[in-house]
This record gives C-alpha cells, structure tokens and sequence, in this order.
C-alpha cells in the first residue's frame, strides 16, 4: 500500500472517529445512551475502516496483477526474439506517463544490447 492510500485511510479513520465523538458529545442524552452511541460509533468506524482496507488491498493487488502480466508479456517477447527479428513493444496500458517512459527506456537499452552483441 503507497502512501498515499495509507495516509488517505488515516484521514478518514482519524476524521470518522473525531466527528462521532463529537456528535455524540454534543447530543443531549444520558450517560448510558452515550456510552452505547460510542460503542456504536467505534464499531461502525472499525467496520467501514476494514472495508477501506480491504478495497485498497483488492486494487493493489489488482495493479500488481497488471503488472506483472505485462512483464511476463514482456519477458516472453524479449525471448523469442531472433538476431535478425524486430521488437514492437506496446505500453499502453500502464498507470501513468512516467512509469511508460521508465518502461520504454529500459526496453530500448536492452534492445541496444541484443543488437551490440550480434
């Protein structure tokens, strides 16, 4: 999980849990009531807590997935390659512009390489 996604799973844990506080601190009810609404509130924090998790988790590892699908791609075009064989490779479908260019640049390098050794 990057840290983005954690420190997004902090802000609404730390946030759900403040503005139940509150709520219940400013409501007009009897000590017990209150003590119910809080136990409530924690168990309603910690269920939607757990089910952020749990979608962060399903997406990462579905990106992951991505990931290494289109490296096996990748790996298994860079072998089949002859001396004398082009190479088109295609990176459409990675998540941003910077992780293409990383991507095209080590492609080209190791294409450079291949055709250094023939």
């Amino acid at each position: 999980m990057n840290e983005k996604n954690k420190g997004l799973l902090w802000g609404t844990l730390i946030g759900s849990i403040a503005g139940s506080i509150t709520a219940l601190l400013f409501a007009p009810k009897a000590g017990t009531e209150l003590r119910q609404d809080i136990s409530d509130g924690a168990k309603l924090v910690t269920e939607r807590s757990q089910d952020l998790a749990t979608k962060i988790t399903d997406q990462s590892s579905q990106f992951s997935a991505k990931v290494v699908e289109k490296t096996e791609g990748i790996i298994q075009e860079f072998r089949s390659i002859g001396k004398t064989k082009p190479v088109f490779v295609t990176v459409s479908s990675l998540s941003s512009e910077e992780e293409e260019a990383n991507l095209e640049e080590s492609i080209l390098a190791e294409i450079n390489k291949i055709n250094e050794s023939k």
